[in-house]
């Protein structure tokens, strides 16, 4: 989820500003440290870029010649921000979120004011936090400033308190809203956890759900037959997947239901007779072997919060593959049923694998 923010502040500056040489070349921004944290933080700054087209100039401002003057930072703000965020911070370096800074903005412009014979000046902060990971920095939150104020000429050492007032205001906001979005924003989540179940809907005319108690009947196969094919019958077979995911206090809940299921409408049968209803069973067998199989090994996988779908879409088409192979090794070495000595074989392979025990099955992929 992205937010933006646009905060417009009016601030007076009449301080006189202190420097050793009578007339001063240019101001120096210095961001020194907090010597005390002000946040109890799960997250750190580990970098931060700087995307302004020039990054060592911060502005211009008039000082006592009346003539302009550079304003710039005395280090690097890529260098000196995160530094300056995180001595505000109370964290664990081990276990706290990776936050990148950009800096998409951050200026300052001034004109004088005859008619108050003031200095008019607005500061122009944009800043957008990202979360960092093994992939791409994700987005979460844009930081936007425009602060308006009016000084003298002589007060220019408020500059240095303005910024540094408005770059702890953009650090007050963003811990405001990593603490309202943590527990509920999928991009902050801490880990997954997986949960797999085998979904048995009631079956339809269009769909039949396999059902261990429920064996496969003739009348399921209701396409009209080939009148080319050799074969005596044909069940069209899968699986499928469905996942939804939801946050709960902190922790992506990742649910997986998985169906095996035969179309009617797509299976048909020539002859029926009991031994050729058998061989068919056994082909939706097969899809429940490898649905089980795929469950058995989502259970056990190690997931994190950058790869988990990637990870799990591998295993679902390793699975699809893994079915087609058993399916066409099935076929083949029981010649579609016609070799009644392989078909026995498969019929106890099956029926062991249904039990959990896929050792013979395994042997056969692995050909």
């Amino acid at each position: 989820m992205k937010l933006f923010i646009k905060l417009l502040s009016i601030v007076w500056i009449g301080f006189l500003f202190f420097k050793s040489s009578v007339y001063a070349q240019e101001v120096n921004i210095k961001l020194r440290p907090h010597l005390q944290t002000s946040y109890s933080a799960e997250y750190s700054f580990g970098n931060v870029l700087d995307q302004r087209e020039n990054k060592e100039l911060l502005g211009e401002v008039f000082y006592v010649t009346k003539n302009r003057i550079p304003v710039k930072f005395e280090k690097s703000l890529e260098t000196s921000l995160a530094a300056y965020y995180n001595s505000q911070l109370e964290f664990d370096q081990s276990t706290s979120t990776d936050i990148q800074v950009r800096i998409l903005e951050m200026s300052i412009q001034e004109s004088p004011n005859h008619a108050t014979k003031l200095y008019e000046g607005e500061l122009k902060i944009k800043l957008a936090f990202y979360l960092k990971g093994k992939l791409d920095p994700v987005h979460l939150v844009d930081y936007s400033n425009l602060v308006k104020y009016q000084r003298t000429l002589n007060s220019i050492n408020k500059l240095q308190e303005i910024i540094n007032e408005y770059l702890d205001e953009s650090l007050r906001y963003f811990d405001s809203w990593m603490k309202t979005q943590t527990g509920t924003n999928r991009n902050l989540a801490k880990s997954v956890a997986l949960n797999v179940f085998y979904n048995l809907p009631e079956s339809t005319s269009d769909t039949v759900y396999y059902d261990i108690n429920q064996p496969l009947k003739w009348e399921y196969f209701k396409d009209r037959p080939s009148v080319s094919s050799k074969y005596n019958a044909t069940i069209t077979c899968s699986f499928s997947v469905e996942g939804s995911a939801q946050m709960v206090d902190g922790i992506i809940q990742q649910n997986i239901l998985i169906r095996a299921y035969m179309l009617p409408n797509q299976s048909w049968v020539k002859n029926p007779d009991d031994y050729g209803i058998n061989h068919e069973q056994k082909h939706f067998d097969v899809v429940k072997i490898v649905v089980d199989r795929l469950i058995h090994r989502l259970k056990n996988l190690d997931l994190d919060t950058d790869f988990y779908e990637a990870k799990i879409n591998t295993f679902y088409f390793d699975a699809y593959r893994e079915m087609n192979r058993l399916q066409e090794l099935y076929d083949n070495q029981s010649q579609n049923g016609l070799n009644k000595e392989a078909q026995e074989r498969w019929n106890i392979w099956i029926v062991k694998g249904l039990k959990g025990d896929w050792e013979e099955l395994e042997k056969q992929l692995a050909k």
